[in-house]
């Protein structure tokens, strides 16, 4: 029998108590000497830095980890202010090495790619990061911009090659995280951002943030959710006062300038060069999803003119307004930019992957529904913060070690597709990018992180047709679900004689204002 085991992402409490006992904190202070030597090995080096390579605890969609590593070695910034943060985290017991330069890591990487959301975890980081990458228009391509696009036209296409654990086999020499290491330090187009600009440039763009510091001037969240995610790798309670957080903020507001630099002219055609029309047409791209991905009734999950068309003929009658002042009323035009973004999204995905067959088997359902909020598989209600989310099934061995991913699919409640462009959640620097639809942009971008951890044996599977597209929401749904015939089959996974599979699931969320709903955030 199979057993499912299902693990949720979602905002991350900020404060809770924990307490350790002496053995535990024994034990902890093994794994971490263990993890210390193991991170220097990686790195090949006795000194361990925020320009290291962190690996997490978790080996698999890691990504965002491998972005911030990156972000962490393409920046300028002083010496004094490294300190400062040293100084700064050691007041309340931030003394470990690696937490200490993983802390300092993530700040220079929210620096460059600002996004609160971003900075709730890795795989929100880079599914961000892609949405920034994809879905920002040349009027607002700023050198963040510029940084972020260096890693996925030059170092992502080589990296992705081969699939499987961060520790994986790459080549005869290299694990999977070595080959990154070497790729960025090898790189031949090593671009910087500047955090030690005074002010802004005399050209500088206008990003329509509602503070010039972005996540910065009025916001904590940010530093919180760096805190949550040390105290996951820790184990143990680490903490901030008000004062060392105001200390923090200050400081990364003064490096915000470089973020209103455009993107040079180069870059941006080195983008338009990158991202060529393998699918000709969105008719092309979804007569082919459309195909592959025929679950064993024969229906298709990503059978997208089929969506779309019938969400326009709902939401032409009415739009519904559950997202307030940010809602926008939908018209043709809106159907006709989703079919826009979708064609230049998987098109993307295939100049990064460079096949076909592989970027076809990443989703086995594309789910768009009128439910908000959207419904768990009881029936009952998700936060009404949840705009969508990502499930990816992966196969673990005997003693529940992950060994690869299988397939993903992903759900997103209609009203998110209604956000107007340069929405509040976007000025309040929430977002990485302002445009419509990000969310769905945002959601492939973690089916294209979970795609990275699949081995390159499972990459050419049709998981489609396997399963029943029914099966994956209880809820409604745009395009109505009607079988075509009887047809069954049965998923068999075998790995090592015996594997089960398992399911992450990772959310995207907005901001709302506080209620007795649990996981919602009041952004000050």
């Amino acid at each position: 029998m199979k057993r499912i085991i299902m693990l949720w992402t979602l905002l991350i409490s900020l404060f809770f108590s924990f307490t350790v006992s002496t053995s535990e904190f024994v034990k902890n202070n093994i794994t971490n000497n263990n993890y210390l030597k193991s991170i220097k090995k990686l790195n090949e080096s006795e000194q361990i830095s925020y320009k290291s390579l962190i690996e997490s605890k978790s080996n698999y969609m890691y990504y965002g980890r491998f972005l911030k590593y990156y972000y962490a070695n393409s920046i300028k910034i002083s010496d004094s202010d490294i300190e400062i943060i040293k100084n700064t985290l050691k007041l309340n017991g931030i003394q470990t090495t690696i937490y200490e330069s993983l802390f300092i890591q993530n700040m220079l990487a929210s620096t460059i790619m600002p996004s609160i959301y971003g900075a709730s975890s890795d795989a929100e980081f880079f599914a961000e990061s892609f949405s920034k990458w994809l879905n920002t228009e040349d009027i607002l391509k700023n050198k963040s911009w510029e940084v972020t696009n260096n890693f996925y036209i030059n170092l992502l296409p080589e990296i992705i090659k081969q699939g499987g654990t961060i520790n994986g086999t790459y080549e005869d020499s290299f694990t999977i995280s070595q080959k990154f290491i070497s790729l960025v330090e090898n790189s031949q187009n090593k671009i910087f951002y500047d955090t030690t600009l005074d002010s802004k440039p005399t050209n500088s763009l206008n990003l329509k943030y509602s503070n010039s510091s972005i996540i910065w001037e009025n916001n904590q969240q940010t530093l919180d959710y760096f805190l949550s995610q040390l105290r996951l790798e820790t184990g143990s309670l680490i903490y901030l006062n008000q004062n060392q957080k105001d200390v923090l903020r200050n400081l990364a507001s003064s490096w915000m300038n470089d973020s209103y630099t455009p993107a040079s002219q180069t870059s941006i055609e080195e983008f338009n060069s990158f991202n060529e029309n393998y699918y000709q047409s969105f008719d092309n791209l979804d007569k082919t999803l459309a195909a592959a991905s025929k679950d064993k009734n024969n229906y298709s999950g990503v059978w997208l003119s089929h969506i779309f068309n019938n969400l326009e003929e709902v939401y032409l009658k009415k739009t519904p307004n559950s997202l307030g002042v940010d809602y926008e009323k939908w018209s043709t035009n809106d159907t006709e930019k989703l079919k826009e973004i979708t064609l230049k999204t998987y098109n993307s995905l295939y100049n990064i992957i460079k096949n076909d067959i592989w970027v076809s088997n990443i989703l086995v359902a594309l789910i768009l529904s009128p439910d908000f909020p959207l419904k768990n598989n009881d029936g009952s209600e998700m936060n009404e913060g949840t705009m969508g989310y990502t499930s990816t099934s992966y196969y673990i061995d005997k003693q529940n070690n992950f060994v690869s991913t299988a397939y993903s699919y992903i759900v997103i409640t209609g009203p998110s597709l209604t956000f107007k462009e340069f929405n509040s959640q976007y000025k309040q620097g929430f977002w990485s990018t302002p445009y419509k639809f990000s969310v769905v942009v945002h959601e492939i971008g973690h089916a294209l992180d979970g795609f990275g951890s699949k081995l390159n044996m499972y990459r050419n599977n049709n998981y489609s047709k396997t399963l029943d597209y029914k099966e994956f929401y209880k809820g409604d749904v745009f395009g109505e679900y009607v079988a075509q015939d009887n047809t069954w089959s049965i998923l068999v996974i075998i790995l090592a004689g015996s594997t089960t599979a398992a399911v992450l699931i990772i959310t995207y969320v907005v901001l709302r204002k506080k209620s007795s709903k649990k996981n919602i955030e009041k952004v000050e």
